[in-house]
């Protein structure tokens, strides 16, 4: 089991970091090096991150544990083909918009049938798999950042295909599943009170603010290149590395401090510090020419460390609830919203920022989590209370 854990994790890195080198690429190659427009950028982040938040979804539904080595093997000769496909032909904007959706279903594809695999194999082992993944969140962008600086787009791509057929070759060397059925995984449960499930309308409010964040940050995330062109001095690797910073929080906080996050201002307060950063970038886009990079790196690693403590904190708040399946219901409807939030952010940023510019765009998703993370608390707060008052009228009249 060792053996096979330590081949499965090694497929991890291989695919997570053909991933990074793939995204970094896309955005620097094509996005920075031809100064795409806003609206392109738009296109090419849901043509990625929508594409992999799409596919994850559908994949994680139709894929059999069984059936994932196969899977797999397809998935690579899609990429192979596609692959051929840039080599061969000179694509236009327009198609390489279809060919980098197309190579992020192949990541979804061998991420997901490996993720399979684990679940029905080795509960330990897709644990450790789940710390690589997080760890390769922060680290994958900064050696993206890396290659994409020594290579063209196309030896990338090369470079991708080479990741995928190590990783599926990797994958043959382990015994195929015999079944489809899950080995039970014990959550890690942190909020032991059942106040949450007694206020089941305070779940409201919390998807309400998930899709919040989710869509505000997917607008900041998809235009991160028209900031870097307010930015001297920058390279692939600096963009790398900005990236990367902000996984820093998806790292540390999920994957060693997430039983610190349990009490429910710490929502609140992701919310507030995030809001008041980003009404600050803002102002300073406005008032001045050029940026620091510095100063982006600072406000990308604040607001990932932001981000991770109200993801992390919701999924504690959660993972409370005693009814194992209504838990899962709301985590689906979680990962429903993300895709939709994505999708939407990375599509509609363009348009905004074409609109109204890009400080415009930093200070009103300010304004926007600022307000959601108070009204958040004042809606939160009256919902208790309101069932307070109903109990102890209650017990007033018995």
């Amino acid at each position: 089991m060792t053996n096979k854990n330590a081949r499965l994790y090694t497929i991890q890195v291989l695919s997570s970091l053909s991933i990074w080198v793939t995204l970094v690429s896309c955005f620097w190659k094509i996005g920075f090096s031809q100064n795409l427009s806003p609206i392109k950028l738009g296109l090419m982040s849901f043509s990625f991150s929508g594409a992999m938040a799409l596919f994850n979804a559908f994949m994680t539904v139709l894929v059999k544990p069984i059936y994932s080595k196969i899977i797999m093997l397809v998935t690579l000769a899609i990429d192979i083909v596609l692959y051929m496909l840039l080599y061969s032909a000179n694509l236009n904007q327009s198609i390489i918009y279809v060919y980098i959706f197309l190579i992020a279903a192949c990541f979804s594809s061998v991420s997901i049938s490996k993720d399979k695999i684990f679940e029905v194999t080795s509960l330990k082992g897709a644990d450790a798999s789940e710390k690589i993944f997080k760890f390769m969140r922060f680290i994958g962008p900064i050696v993206g950042g890396i290659i994409v600086e020594f290579l063209n787009f196309k030896n990338i791509m090369l470079l991708n295909v080479i990741l995928l057929f190590l990783s599926i070759l990797t994958v043959l060397t382990i015994e195929s599943p015999v079944t489809n059925i899950e080995l039970e995984k014990k959550e890690s449960k942190y909020i032991t009170s059942n106040i949450y499930e007694k206020n089941a309308g305070v779940f409201h409010v919390f998807l309400l603010m998930a899709f919040i964040i989710s869509i505000t940050i997917q607008m900041i995330d998809a235009q991160l290149v028209t900031v870097f062109h307010l930015i001297t001095n920058v390279s692939a690797v600096s963009f790398g590395l900005c990236i990367g910073i902000s996984g820093i929080g998806v790292f540390l906080i999920s994957s060693y401090f997430e039983k610190y996050f349990i009490r429910e201002l710490f929502l609140y307060i992701g919310f507030l510090v995030m809001g008041i950063l980003m009404i600050f970038a803002g102002s300073y886009f406005a008032s001045h020419q050029t940026i620091p990079l510095l100063l982006i790196f600072s406000m990308f690693l604040i607001g990932g460390l932001s981000w991770q403590m109200i993801m992390t904190t919701q999924e504690n708040i959660i993972k409370s609830i005693s009814n194992r399946e209504k838990m899962l219901t709301l985590f689906s409807i979680i990962g429903i919203i993300l895709v939709i939030s994505y999708s939407l952010g990375a599509l509609s940023s363009g348009f905004i920022v074409t609109k109204i510019g890009i400080a415009t765009l930093y200070s009103w998703v300010g304004y926007a989590l600022t307000i959601t993370g108070v009204l958040g608390k004042i809606i939160v707060t009256t919902i208790f209370n309101s069932r307070n008052q109903l109990t102890e009228d209650v017990k007033k009249y018995q």
